[in-house]
């Protein structure tokens, strides 16, 4: 038998006897219908509650057969109303009588299956489950932690506008089972998450937490599109601690640093009430801060930048975790691991210093860019420029910035209406292509291309330029043409003249391999293609827009390495096309 159940709100006077139809006008009489009371309608009239809803079964359908969509019910007055017809499993709760009717009479009162309705229409309580007596247990717990852990800082800062829900829910779908937030106490109590010293920065609001009332910060927007990337949202909702608990805190294990006198206490109160202390770890600069975790049960970690300690004596006083700089003594890790501390390093987003510390043994990372650091994303062969939003992977030189978007699929340093265009090198590390080299060692060939316009110069034409640092062996910062000596690789420049050039970069001395002149560039018009080639031997690059391709080669094997830096030197530039070939 297959009947579906039909409801209509408000459609008749109560206690009204209405007719059912299969049509709005004319059409034909349901009669075989069964009522709320599970009473079968001989004559097909329902009766309105007291509400003026009808509920009933409507006729059986043939087997096979699909379920009537559709029917339409005549009050005593007025115009017929359609209903439409539902599985009845979905209104269980809402017609009872319904649900009563359809279970056997064996099946009523059995323990464990059906219970019986009493006089009421309700179950006696002596059938009801027994109510849970146990805290509610995290969907995820810190004992499901395995080490080295990747920890997105403030929720992945290089990825996500950071301490935002949408950061945090990125690191959630990206698989990471920790991940940082930062809490500090407002004026009337109120717990916010926030890492400054003052909401300025990131925000519409002015002024320190705890000058700040909740109801500014519930009110507060974060700019996102202005100091992050322009293709984020202008006004995204600073979250409360308890709106990070509620939307992840059940998906992602937390680590809360409080950042301010009180927060601490606070928000250990709070990760108690929220039944999660199995999934947060408390974390401060301030020692104090961590006393209301321990005493509420809950791991708590001191954040100190050297982590020149007595290990022994925090390892006594219940702290769990110690949190330092990258730049820590070996000897201090070493110390801080023996006393049986969990070591975590801050903020640390570059390979080539983290693949020195997992051999010490150092239990986690928190990174600003969780993907690149744990190299769980395989590199790619075409950049990601269209997505108009940061990579993985994606870090500036030193004291630089990483560039801006420009629509629909460039990146790099365009032109800005902020400012003059500044006559220093500017770049990033194309980390999403990283190592380019197919064996990551630089014995196989590669050949990398892209498209570049120069915008704007800062001076002379022969002084401004598009380049590509290449062949490193890691991925530490490429200065341009400071004289550091930690660089080593070829650099390739398209000058706003025409010249092009190949230079090797020993310890940060650079020679000049090759050049020649191609036609000069049209600023902010001409779309130049650079063709890189790597083998064993030869280096060669050429420009292959113009109406003869202009090729340099040099047979230089010095460098091999399979990091990749696009930058400019005096110029406005920008990127889009790039590939990799392997």
């Amino acid at each position: 038998m297959t009947r579906h159940v039909f409801v209509g709100s408000g459609i008749a006077a109560p206690g009204s006897g209405c007719t059912v139809w299969t049509d709005a006008i004319g059409g034909e009489q349901v009669l075989e219908l069964v009522d709320r009371g599970a009473v079968p309608s001989e004559d097909g009239v329902v009766v309105a509650d007291a509400g003026g809803s009808v509920l009933f079964l409507g006729p059986d359908e043939t087997p096979g057969a699909t379920a009537a969509a559709e029917l339409w019910v005549q009050p005593p007055h007025g115009e017929r109303q359609r209903v439409t017809g539902r599985d009845p499993a979905v209104l269980a709760v809402e017609a009872v009588g319904l649900a009563e009717a359809a279970v056997p009479a064996v099946e009523k009162g059995r323990p464990n299956g059906v219970a019986t309705l009493d006089t009421t229409g309700k179950v006696p309580e002596s059938q009801l489950p027994e109510m849970l007596t146990d805290p509610r247990q995290p969907v995820i717990s810190l004992d499901e932690l395995t080490f080295p852990l990747y920890v997105p800082h403030r929720g992945g800062a290089n990825i996500a506008p950071e301490n935002t829900i949408d950061a945090l829910r990125g690191a959630v779908e990206l698989g990471f089972k920790l991940v940082e937030v930062d809490c500090s106490r407002l004026r009337d109590g109120g717990l916010m998450v926030m890492h400054d010293a003052t909401a300025d920065r990131t925000s519409n609001l002015h002024g320190a937490p705890h000058e700040l009332l909740t109801a500014a910060v519930l009110r507060g927007r974060i700019d996102a599109s202005t100091w992050f990337a322009a293709g984020w949202p202008s006004d995204l909702w600073i979250p409360a601690l308890s709106d990070v608990l509620r939307e992840v805190g059940n998906h992602i294990c937390l680590l809360i640093e409080a950042k301010n006198p009180g927060s601490g206490r606070a928000a250990a109160e709070l990760v108690t009430r929220s039944e999660l202390g199995h999934s947060v770890i408390m974390a401060s600069f301030i020692r104090s801060e961590l006393d209301g975790a321990l005493e509420a049960g809950l791991p708590a970690g001191l954040v100190h930048e050297s982590g020149d300690l007595d290990h022994a004596r925090l390892r006594a006083d219940g702290v769990d975790y110690l949190v330092v700089r990258p730049t820590a003594a070996e000897a201090t890790l070493v110390s801080a691991l023996e006393a049986g501390l969990v070591v975590f390093v801050y903020d640390l987003d570059r390979r080539y210093v983290h693949d020195l510390l997992v051999e010490l043994g150092v239990h986690g990372f928190i990174t600003d860019d969780p993907m690149y650091l744990s190299r769980r994303l395989a590199p790619l062969t075409v950049d990601p420029y269209v997505s108009q939003t940061f990579w993985h992977g994606c870090l500036p030189a030193p004291n630089g910035d990483r560039g801006y978007f420009a629509h629909p699929d460039w990146w790099g340093y365009p032109a800005r209406p902020d400012g003059p265009v500044p006559s220093g090198y500017r770049g990033a590390l194309q980390g999403w292509a990283c190592p380019v080299t197919s064996d990551g060692a630089g014995a196989s060939p590669y050949s990398i291309g892209f498209d570049v316009v120069i915008d704007e110069v800062a001076g002379e034409m022969a002084g401004a330029d598009a380049s590509i640092f290449f062949g490193a062996p890691d991925d530490r910062p490429f200065p341009g043409d400071r004289d550091t000596p930690e660089p080593q690789g070829y650099r390739a420049l398209l000058r706003a003249d025409g010249g092009l050039e190949v230079h090797r970069v020993d310890a940060g001395r650079t020679t000049l391999l090759v050049s020649t002149r191609t036609p000069a560039l049209a600023l902010g018009e001409t779309v130049a293609r650079i063709e890189i080639t790597v083998t064993t031997e030869d280096v060669t690059v050429a420009r292959t827009d113009t109406d003869s391709p202009h090729r340099i080669a040099a047979s230089d094997a010095t460098h091999r390495g399979g990091y990749i830096h696009l930058g400019c030197q005096g110029a406005a530039v920008r990127f889009r096309n790039v590939t990799v070939t392997r």
